[in-house]
């Protein structure tokens, strides 16, 4: 029987390259994320994960054959589609996500964040030394999942992620981390402490979600909109802001819609801009309409 440094027993768990298959119910796979995948939208599927993703949809593809697929994630859904390759070279044929839509790839851009600047510095390094392939891999302990679960509709699968952080500008606005997650009635309680390899804050997706249905994309200080801007690109982006910050309040039930509103980028710096003084949203709103 196999057991880590502390004794306990290790369970085995499928692994094919970058796939891997923890005990999760309605779980088809877990990838390590990569730059394919947050980049360009693609990523292989292995032959041996192949099989689990033919049962999540009922049937097969078939070879040079390509379905369009959904993700969803919290209420919102993503398109992309699984293309079956066929190998001359090979008794296998190789499935393949593909086309990730932008939206997607961006959201994967921001959750897998510490990983995307860990692939992208390593990348531009590596191209600097001439070499014939280039291959960037994340280190163990920088490692980061996309998980996706079966729904019971062919081509349709719900997709987690785990592991995600939050960048360095926004740990800087907070001085512990938090780790949360428990539902009690409409509200989740936020602000649960937990260590990780540095100060790392996880806000609850459910919450942020709700605030976005209630309040909007649009900032509420000075109504600035990435849609509007940045076009495809900026959709459905915008960063949701404690009205009162966590590191001062510990773990308590947050409502979404009286708790959370949404700022730009811009304005979720000033209203931290001072480490010392967090400004209401009334003060920032002041500051902003006297300069106008």
């Amino acid at each position: 029987m196999l057991r880590d440094l502390k004794g306990r027993e290790r369970i085995k768990v499928e692994r094919s390259f970058s796939w891997s298959k923890p005990n999760k119910p309605q779980l088809i796979g877990r990838k390590c994320v990569d730059l394919s995948l947050m980049d360009n939208g693609e990523t292989g599927i292995p032959v041996a994960f192949q099989k689990y993703f033919d049962a999540a949809n009922s049937q097969k593809i078939a070879p040079g054959k390509k379905k369009e697929v959904k993700f969803h994630y919290y209420g919102l859904t993503y398109s992309a589609a699984i293309k079956n390759i066929a190998r001359k070279d090979s008794a296998n044929n190789s499935y393949k996500i593909v086309s990730i839509s932008p939206e997607l790839r961006v959201v994967f851009q921001q959750k897998f964040e510490r990983s995307y600047r860990y692939l992208k510095n390593e990348f531009a390094m590596k191209s600097t030394q001439k070499l014939k392939k280039i291959i960037v891999k994340l280190p163990e302990e920088l490692e980061q999942y996309l998980l996706f679960y079966e729904t019971g509709k062919p081509f349709e699968y719900r997709i987690d992620f785990e592991n995600f952080v939050l960048n360095d500008e926004e740990i800087k606005q907070i001085e512990e981390e938090v780790y949360a997650q428990r539902i009690e009635g409409n509200l989740i309680r936020e602000g649960l402490s937990k260590r990780f390899l540095t100060n790392r804050y996880e806000r609850n997706a459910q919450n942020r979600l709700k605030a976005i249905q209630e309040h909007g994309i649009s900032c509420i200080v000075c109504g600035f909109n990435f849609e509007k801007v940045y076009g495809e690109l900026g959709k459905d982006f915008i960063e949701i802001h404690h009205a009162v910050p966590i590191s001062q309040t510990g773990e308590i039930f947050i409502d979404p819609v009286k708790d959370l509103v949404p700022l730009c980028a811009n304005c979720h710096r000033m209203i931290h801009r001072k480490h010392e003084e967090t400004l209401t949203i009334k003060e920032l709103k002041a500051i902003y309409n006297e300069k106008l």
